[in-house]
């Protein structure tokens, strides 16, 4: 395919079949050039194809036309610094004691009986309860992916997704659509949506073309300046961000990118990222997600973006609650061992966890986990901002603890144990990235002694769907059957969530060999991160500190579904 160097690497190429006398319309969000092509000699052509510069190239029977994507000067160059700048005063006002009885929010939070693997565990969930007023009004801004990859179905169920979400807003919301590839185009700008404007912005989601590199950390920026911009306290602020692919423009380090998403939630924005295919970098994704007090969701087919993007759309919609925090208070000589799967943070001998925005109807839980031996109250404050009140509150708990027999709320040691087996599940995918094999059936069995701890207390009948789940991935694993299993991909659910290979006839020998765990292995240690939380010094303990590992069709998809299916897991509490 013919280039001319005159032209930007940031083009939309497309091929159109030529026909006698027929007149094509290329159609460019800033203007519009009508060509012929087909009934002009061989001589016209070249004579044409050499004044504009060789945008135009004729092969055969084939037009081939390069149109250059515009990008949005003031958006282009943003910097971190010039984003900031536009951002309020870090939001933490004090929070009001709330009623439990009349909150937005049903809380609860209970110890569990100590299981015999020497560890408490703690839980907390926290469920929207249905709203009572009018619902607070929205500032989000849709930040999407055009590279080049894009290209075909992908771009077009994402554009027609994007328009979905719009016309999902409700009068007097606030959008703004930024798209970004090799640079960064402002699509829609912040716009009051009406029954005017909808119109406007669906017919400008209408006008994107795709190709190019993936400029991620220019399509953050612009998305926070756009909110920023339009930033009110009593709204949910909020960015989506949507790629099929990982950065290879600007900022490309995961942990900047995360570090950036955690500033933003200190200035009361999230961000929710949506990753597509088998090329992104779910670990990028979930990081940033989890850095704001956003949510990650994974779409592996073209056809379900539609889905996704109402999901999230009536999550932000039906929103209980804004920035859910869990503050726990560590007593006295209570060591803390892990938040299972958050990221979370230590300051001032309180531990912060984000839960995010709590959707009406949903119910988001959270389970600490700590050395046994710790005896009295477990003093934690749930805060969150009511945004129909225009306040910040907190409704506290302090479940107890006896120092020989833990708690006596089975039910948050059931949620641990579904924590602990997803982040099993994740913790073997990162062993595995790590090209650990051996290391990878240490985990599962680990994880798998974890579990049978807990089952101890609570009963053989309790956790068997997740001892069934990890078992599924040992054996499979273990017996290196992944060729046998490509066809296998996940059904839904706890125990669909590894289906490797757990129906293959294995020897009882063979077996009792993959239970074994490598007398070498240590569970991974969380990357610290030294951060400023809410103006006090303060440490960040990483979930996701694993480095990308790209993998082959297969085992990329089924990867992702697996992180995705236990991301959930460890979020999500399952209805009762």
């Amino acid at each position: 395919m013919l280039f001319h160097p005159s032209i930007s690497h940031a083009t939309e190429v497309l091929r159109y079949r030529t026909g006698s006398s027929r007149l094509w319309q290329i159609v460019e969000p800033r203007s519009r050039a009508a060509l012929y092509c087909g009934a002009m000699g061989t001589m016209m052509r070249r004579m044409f194809a050499s004044l504009v510069l060789g945008i135009v190239v004729f092969a055969g029977s084939a037009c081939t036309v390069f149109v250059q994507i515009p990008n949005t000067p003031r958006l282009q160059g943003l910097t971190e610094g010039q984003v900031f700048s536009m951002a309020p005063p870090p939001e933490w006002p004090v929070p009001q004691p709330d009623n439990p009885a009349t909150a937005p929010v049903d809380v609860a939070c209970g110890v569990g009986p100590l299981p015999t693997n020497g560890y408490l565990y703690a839980a907390v969930s926290v469920r929207g309860r249905p709203p009572t007023g009018t619902l607070a009004p929205l500032n989000v801004a849709l930040v999407l992916d055009r590279s080049g990859s894009m290209a075909g179905d992908p771009f077009r169920n994402m554009v027609g997704a994007a328009e979905t979400f719009v016309n999902q807003l409700r009068d007097g919301d606030r959008v703004s659509v930024v798209a970004f590839s090799d640079g960064v185009y402002e699509a829609v700008p912040p716009i009051v949506i009406d029954p005017n404007t909808r119109g406007a912005a669906v017919a400008s989601i209408r006008g994107l073309r795709d190709g190019g590199g993936t400029n991620f950390s220019g399509g953050l920026l612009a998305g926070l300046y756009e909110v920023f911009s339009a930033f009110q306290y009593w709204q949910l602020n909020q960015v989506i961000l949507f790629s099929d692919g990982q950065p290879n423009i600007g900022i490309t380090s995961a942990s900047e990118l995360a570090r950036i998403a955690e500033r933003a939630a200190e200035h009361g924005v999230s961000v929710t990222t949506i990753g597509f295919g088998m090329e992104h970098d779910e670990l990028l994704m979930q990081g940033i997600a989890d850095a704001s007090g956003g949510y990650y969701y994974y779409v592996d087919k073209p056809g379900d973006f539609s889905q996704i993007f109402q999901r999230e759309a009536g999550a932000i919609l039906r929103t209980a609650a804004r920035g859910a925090e869990v503050a726990f208070t560590i007593p006295f000589g209570v060591q803390v061992e892990d938040v299972i799967g958050y990221d979370y943070i230590i300051s001032g001998g309180t531990l912060w966890v984000r839960m995010g925005s709590v959707p009406h109807g949903e119910e988001r839980y959270v389970v600490i986990k700590m050395l046994a031996g710790a005896h009295g109250a477990m003093p934690m404050n749930i805060v969150y901002a009511d945004l129909a009140r225009r306040g910040r509150f907190l409704v506290p708990c302090s479940p107890r603890s006896d120092a020989k027999r833990g708690g006596s709320d089975a039910w948050a040691l059931e949620l641990a144990g579904r924590a602990e087996a997803a982040w099993g599940m994740q913790e073997a995918m990162a062993w595995a990235d790590a090209g650990s094999e051996v290391f990878v059936i240490s985990q599962l069995g680990h994880t798998r002694g974890i579990i049978a701890s807990m089952r101890d207390v609570l009963g053989q009948q309790a956790l068997a769907e997740e001892d069934k789940m990890l078992l599924g991935a040992q054996v499979d694993l273990g017996l290196n059957v992944a060729q046998g299993a490509k066809k296998s991909f996940l059904s839904g659910g706890v125990s669909g969530l590894m289906n490797f290979g757990a129906q293959q006839a294995v020897s009882n020998a063979t077996t009792a060999v993959i239970y074994n765990v490598d007398q070498s292995f240590r569970v991974r240690v969380r990357p610290t991160v030294a951060v400023t939380f809410q103006g006090a010094a303060g440490t960040r303990y990483v979930a996701h500190g694993t480095t990308y590992k790209p993998r082959d069709r297969d085992a990329s998809i089924r990867f992702k579904r697996a992180r995705w299916k236990s991301y959930e897991m460890m979020r999500v509490r399952p209805q009762r």
